[in-house]
């Protein structure tokens, strides 16, 4: 079971995160690095300062050389998908293709409703959808793009393969728990991440997420689980994880509580050294 690492990136400084970042490179028992994508802190005080996701990202593709990076997740309402395919290309070429493009409908309603683009929970796995398809499509062409649907239109002279100058489109990974996501994630996902719960509950998620996958004649995508370090003991966190191997999930984010101690990184490669 891979292990990777998680940054938020509010009530942080950047140091703070770039550090962390720099660790898990160094640190072969981190798997991956991930950030949030949140435009005003989601824990602690609202009013606190928070870091955007993307170009976080692309700073840190410069600090890294090994990890795979990638967000989890990004809302799809949150950006037009055609943008979000040119940001999400621009940081495949910047970080030399390791990027997986986390995407969901977006967890945090009120963050969404505060810039008049919340539609409710349905309406937001609808749009998921429509905005995938648009996403992938820029992917895969550089000529022109054209599109109306019920949340987007996209009238562009070209698709984002140019910008992805040789490199593969990142893999797609889904997050959430609802049916709704875990039928988009059996449908278009090569990943899906379990967001929040325990192991039986993530269990009984990925088996429909594999009999969806059946349906439609689609290999089951990767599962994965997410977990939040708030205390950095080393004892409670090194039993979730033996816990998490034991549902035969395919790998854990642990996501740092911010702000996390210096050496959390560290810490962490130390518990997944010692479980291996």
């Amino acid at each position: 079971m891979w292990v990777g690492v998680k940054t938020p990136l509010h009530h942080v400084p950047w140091d703070a995160v770039r550090r962390a970042w720099q660790a898990a490179d160094e640190r072969t028992e981190i798997s991956s690095a991930w950030v949030f994508d949140h435009l005003v802190p989601v824990w602690g005080d609202p009013t606190g300062s928070c870091l955007e996701a993307w170009t976080a990202l692309a700073a840190l593709a410069t600090e890294t050389s090994r990890l795979p990076i990638g967000t989890m997740c990004s809302p799809m309402a949150l950006r037009h998908p055609f943008l979000l395919a040119q940001m999400a290309s621009t940081v495949q070429h910047i970080s030399g293709g390791r990027l997986s493009l986390g995407l969901g409908s977006g967890s945090k309603a009120w963050e969404l409703a505060g810039l008049g683009l919340d539609a409710g929970p349905v309406r937001r796995a609808e749009q998921l959808m429509e905005g995938l398809d648009i996403v992938e499509r820029a992917f895969a062409t550089r000529e022109r793009i054209g599109y109306a649907g019920s949340f987007y239109t996209c009238e562009m002279t070209t698709g984002s393969l140019a910008t992805l100058a040789g490199w593969p489109a990142p893999p797609l990974v889904i997050g959430g728990r609802s049916d709704r996501i875990l039928r988009i994630a059996a449908a278009r996902a090569a990943h899906w991440n379990f967001p929040a719960g325990i192991p039986l509950e993530f269990q009984e998620a990925r088996e429909r997420l594999a009999r969806y996958a059946s349906d439609l004649g689609r290999p089951t995508p990767d599962c994965s689980a997410h977990l939040i370090w708030t205390d950095f003991s080393v004892p409670p966190l090194t039993r979730q994880l033996r816990a998490w191997k034991d549902t035969g999930a395919a790998g854990v984010i642990v996501a740092l509580a911010a702000p996390w101690p210096q050496d959390a990184v560290y810490r962490l490669a130390d518990i997944v050294e010692h479980i291996g």
